[in-house]
């Protein structure tokens, strides 16, 4: 059953998934979010031996996911730019040398 199905099946909203779901929600496969909960950067709920993810906390981990990606690719931009930018520099800073 996938999450779209649970909600269209269920009156009562969720409030969490477990790690199928939260899988099948991201798009990622079981293990990869059971890792990114070992590894501190997803939380989840335990409720004795299950786990639970509440969905606000997939929701943060998007968020904080999509802000780290903007951060790379906003610093790899710029990381570019400059090096474009002193390729473009040396050729003129020699021609000036030639003039004066």
């Amino acid at each position: 059953m996938t999450p779209d199905t649970l909600m269209r099946v269920s009156p009562i909203p969720r409030m969490a998934l477990n790690l199928e779901e939260a899988g099948q929600a991201t798009d990622l496969c079981s293990k990869t979010v059971g890792k990114l909960i070992s590894d501190g950067r997803l939380r989840c709920v335990m409720v004795g031996t299950r786990r639970l993810i509440p969905i606000v906390e997939i929701q943060r981990w998007l968020d904080r996911e999509a802000a780290q990606s903007s951060e790379q690719v906003a610093a790899m931009r710029a990381g570019r730019d400059a090096e474009t930018g002193s390729r473009h520099r040396e050729p003129q800073s020699s021609e000036q040398g030639a003039d004066a």
